[in-house]
């Protein structure tokens, strides 16, 4: 079977187990020309704030607003990679932000930890 759950030629097995992928690892890339601040509603917000969750951030994957306590994390994430610490999400954390995500992307294996789990 597809991912999806398609068959390929009619044929296929379906998993006894289905583990989904972290949703971060999916994500669209933000344009980093734009700048997202408190009271900007956006789909890209979206993306923000579940990229910042799989970075260790506490925030509400589920909408769109920016809003204050989105900035506090913002602001925390400036100041954790070094950045000029405004709350707002421009080019500079943008491109630390899809940084970071590619790194831990590469480097950890969410599907595979989780298959282990399930194995022991």
């Amino acid at each position: 079977l597809t991912p999806d759950g398609h068959y390929i030629h009619g044929k296929g097995i379906k998993p006894d187990v289905t583990i989904d992928t972290p949703k971060y690892q999916s994500l669209n890339v933000i344009p980093n020309t734009k700048t997202f601040k408190v009271g900007d509603d956006d789909k890209n917000i979206k993306t923000i704030k579940i990229g910042l969750s799989a970075l260790g951030y506490k925030v509400d994957n589920e909408s769109t607003q920016f809003d204050k306590a989105l900035e506090n994390q913002v602001k925390a994430f400036q100041q954790a990679n070094k950045l000029e610490v405004t709350g707002e999400f421009n080019k500079e954390p943008n491109n630390k932000f899809t940084e970071l995500l590619i790194e831990k992307a590469n480097k950890h294996d969410d599907v595979l930890d989780k298959l282990i789990n399930i194995l022991k």
